[in-house]
């Protein structure tokens, strides 16, 4: 409230209509989930079990192949970021999509 200014109290309210069959947190937890596909190297398989604990998680040769259903939002990117270079994402496209832009970006930053 700190930082609030030239704030006005208006007339106008909202009323919410109990004829409108919507559920938002139903809603925002099903239509923007993906099936996310990581492989993650040994080097991370303490952190990778602490955030995938509950998904399908197959050990392989070279690594682990994490199959995981998660919300295409804000917290997506940071959570596969934090594991650096011992992780790469699979599928889907869209993901991987997000990922190399957001890592462009921060290239940019750092060019001189």
């Amino acid at each position: 409230i700190r930082k609030m200014q030239n704030v006005h109290i208006l007339e106008t309210s909202f009323i919410k209509r109990d004829d409108v069959d919507f559920d938002f947190t139903s809603y925002y937890s099903n239509s923007l989930k993906v099936d996310l596909v990581l492989k993650i190297s040994k080097k991370a398989a303490a952190k990778m079990y602490e955030d995938f604990e509950d998904y399908e998680i197959k050990e392989q040769e070279d690594g682990f192949l994490v199959k995981s259903k998660r919300i295409r939002g804000p917290s997506l990117l940071p959570l596969i970021l934090s594991y650096g270079r011992y992780a790469k994402v699979m599928e889907p496209q869209e993901v991987i999509d997000d990922l190399t832009e957001h890592i462009e970006h921060m290239k940019k930053i750092y060019e001189r």
